[in-house]
């Protein structure tokens, strides 16, 4: 669930694997963990978040929003 989410921030706000991941994690590390394959510490967990520049609070609050996409879509504007 979190990975997915994390996904489609980084896809809203037109990021690459690469950009995300920073010098935290190596892309492949990220896309399992989007592709909810595998999970990560949380202190990366965290950079991740740093690195799309998003806040632990408006990641919980889009990932306890009933249609998270809409919140994602806004971001896009």
């Amino acid at each position: 669930m979190y990975g997915k989410i994390i996904k489609q921030i980084r896809k809203s706000k037109n990021m690459t694997l690469k950009e995300v991941a920073g010098e935290a994690l190596s892309i492949s590390q990220l896309s399992r963990f989007e592709n909810e394959k595998s999970v990560i510490p949380v202190d990366l967990f965290y950079e991740v978040l740093d690195n799309l520049n998003f806040t632990t609070e408006e990641f919980n609050y889009i990932k306890n929003e009933k249609q998270p996409n809409k919140i994602l879509e806004l971001l896009k504007k």
